[in-house]
């Protein structure tokens, strides 16, 4: 089964796996399942590492190639399909991060592994 990883998802699956829900952990460790990761994710965590807000040691590029390589993770691109989906997606989460994860998920007809309930708004299934 395909699933779409939440940001947070990647960080704590790479660095601190101990915070995964234990639905999350099982999806991430069973090798039959195709784990995805955004592109978003990707800009996102730039950005964050940018101003400050987290710390990730040896750097971005670093950091993904050994997390695409240990978690056996899939780059879901942004298209723009998924995009479009934003124009008429409620706004009951302000991030625009998570707000794009959601259309990919919408678009890609998959769930999201991610420990925020407001995704709980949207016609997608979360798990944790």
């Amino acid at each position: 089964m395909r699933f779409l990883l939440d940001t947070h998802t990647v960080l704590w699956a790479a660095r601190d796996p101990q915070k995964l829900g234990p639905d999350a952990e099982a999806i991430i460790r069973d090798s039959d399942n195709e784990r995805l990761f955004s592109a978003a994710t990707i800009w996102e965590l730039a950005i964050k590492i940018n101003i400050g807000k987290i710390d990730v040691p040896g750097g971005l590029t670093h950091f993904l190639s050994r997390a695409r390589n240990e978690l056996m993770l899939t780059q879901l691109d942004i298209i723009p399909e998924h995009a479009l989906i934003l124009e008429t997606l409620p706004l009951h989460h302000r991030d625009p991060f998570d707000r794009l994860l959601v259309a990919q998920c919408m678009f890609e007809n998959v769930p999201i592994v991610s420990v925020d309930d407001k995704l709980d708004l949207y016609s997608v299934r979360r798990i944790w």
